[in-house]
């Protein structure tokens, strides 16, 4: 047997004994009125799909079909290296979306397909992380004033208030926006590479520009759009009022997570 199929073997005991900790660890919550661990069906369910996603080529799926590109850049760009340093596609879901090993299972086994909405939320309510509702979660975020972009229908909301662009009309300006937004909730700015190889180095300060004189766009938020080095802009407003919604591969909307 060679090495690396000895480490994938490793990756998943382990995996497999995290899963066993957390059910021990997490017997109770606020959801659950007995001191029990999880249904043996829920088990079995979370188990099933563990062993769904250990292939390579699960990952491979998620990594082209799902992550967004500064999500794949938070695993380092990479995807054997990812899948290897993470310990498979359940650990690289965790590491970008933030989430629990169950939750990650699940959310995964959902991005492939290989399981319906109804045995996902079914999943949730059980491991006791039925959350909020995504529209709930919009109109929270709406209401706060962050800076809010809904993937599908295309909006961008500001200080509680929608910015009315044709998106779908300017979808370069929408591509800009949604990259922006995703560099700065990492700490980072943005330039002419991540928009393409023909892109030119002033594609960033030219396609700003456009946004500033696109009419609806506010001109406080385009001033927050600052250079921090030659070809580089970056948006200035803090991450924690940065809210993003994505639509799957179902078209379903969900809230990007941290």
């Amino acid at each position: 047997m060679n090495h690396e199929v000895l480490r994938e073997l490793d990756a998943y005991r382990r995996l497999f004994i995290a899963l066993n900790n957390h059910r021990e660890q997490h017997a109770m919550t606020p959801e659950e009125p007995t001191n029990k661990p999880y249904p043996p069906a829920v088990m079995e369910e979370l188990d099933r799909n563990r062993h769904r996603l250990r292939a390579l080529v699960s990952a491979q799926r998620i990594w082209d079909r799902t992550f967004t590109p500064a999500e794949r850049e938070q695993l380092g760009g990479n995807l054997e290296q990812a899948y290897t340093e993470c310990k498979g596609t359940i650990g690289m879901w965790m590491k970008v979306r933030g989430v629990s090993l169950p939750r990650a299972i699940i959310e995964a086994a959902f991005a492939l397909q290989v399981i319906d909405d109804s045995t996902r939320q079914w999943l949730l309510r059980e491991i006791g992380d039925g959350s909020k509702s995504t529209e709930d979660q919009l109109q929270d975020a709406i209401a706060a004033g962050n800076l809010v972009l809904v993937e599908g229908p295309r909006e961008i909301y500001w200080k509680g208030n929608c910015i009315e662009v044709d998106w779908i009309r300017y979808s370069a300006l929408w591509n800009f926006m949604w990259i922006l937004c995703e560099q700065a909730r990492m700490g980072t700015g943005v330039d002419n590479t991540m928009f393409g190889e023909r892109t030119r180095p002033a594609y960033v300060s030219q396609t700003k520009n456009r946004l500033r004189n696109t009419a609806d766009f506010p001109s406080d938020l385009a001033n927050l759009i600052r250079p921090i080095g030659r070809g580089t802009q970056k948006l200035n407003v803090p991450k924690d009022q940065i809210t993003l919604f994505r639509s799957d591969t179902t078209e379903r909307l969900e809230m990007v997570s941290d």
